[in-house]
């Protein structure tokens, strides 16, 4: 399984990029998937669902399926990042899109807001590429494929270079 990590400060445009990698591999016919970070507490769980009645008795694990859907909650104190790809492998998935999770040392993608966001450049650990807010350029001296929204095209062939072995 293939990891890319999409990372970057609130409103970056995270989710956006993530969204389109996603929406492009499976285009392809790449089995993918997605974890995000949720560093704001828990995420949201539909309060007064069977799944967050089963959760508040006690359960672990809850999930329900139906419609071709299966929605899972887990209930732990500590996740290891690690136990949450097994997860991921155990269902065959091609690749795997991570939102956060800055720390980890999985290729990344970085998105790049304001001038002041480009600090994550030299923060960060195995950046392979950099999504930039269309009045931004990038530095001199970065030698990183950087993208914006008006080049979709080029991120995509990135993406399609990414993915092959």
């Amino acid at each position: 399984m293939k990891v890319i990590q999409v990372v970057g400060f609130k409103n970056s445009g995270k989710t956006t990029v993530s969204s389109n990698v996603i929406s492009y591999a499976a285009s392809k016919g790449i089995k993918t998937g997605s974890v995000k970070h949720h560093s704001h507490g828990a995420p949201d769980v539909v309060e007064g669902t069977d799944s967050d009645r089963h959760l508040r008795a006690g359960a672990t694990l809850a999930g329900v399926e139906g419609g071709g859907i299966f929605n899972v909650s887990l209930q732990l104190e500590d996740y290891d990042f690690h136990d949450i790809l097994r997860i991921y492998e155990l269902i065959k998935i091609e690749l795997l899109v991570v939102e956060g999770y800055k720390e980890k040392d999985y290729p990344k993608i970085v998105c790049i807001r304001n001038q002041e966001d480009l600090s994550l450049l030299d923060s960060l650990k195995n950046v392979q590429a950099v999504f930039l807010h269309s009045h931004l350029s990038l530095p001199p001296g970065y030698h990183l494929p950087a993208f914006t929204a008006e080049k979709m095209d080029a991120f995509e062939q990135w993406i399609d270079s990414f993915i092959k072995p």
